[in-house]
């Protein structure tokens, strides 16, 4: 995850916090400055966007998402986590998806 971490700060993130172990989660602030907050478990994997605030206190919290996304993988709960490229690729295509719906 160490991997994942320096490849995202190389693309502009800020990254605050992440954990390997179900759920795999990744949080920090975008490349724009928004707090973020990365969540995958059991093949569902979401991505929230806030307005600024606390990071801490915003981390989950669907009221203050700005922007929400989720994908389900077809394998549902029999879904292995993602790889830490997998989880990069995933962060990166809900970024994309955040950017052309703003």
């Amino acid at each position: 995850m160490a991997e994942l971490k320096a490849h995202l700060e190389a693309d502009g993130f800020r990254i605050d916090g992440f954990t390997a172990l179900v759920p795999v989660q990744v949080w920090g602030w975008l490349p724009s400055g928004e707090p973020f907050y990365f969540r995958e478990r059991y093949g569902e994997v979401s991505f929230e966007v806030y307005d600024d605030g606390d990071l801490q206190e915003l981390v989950g919290n669907r009221d203050a998402t700005r922007w929400y996304a989720e994908v389900q993988s077809s394998e549902g709960i029999r879904a292995p986590s993602p790889s830490p490229a997998e989880t990069e690729a995933l962060i990166l295509e809900f970024l994309g998806r955040y950017r052309e719906e703003r």
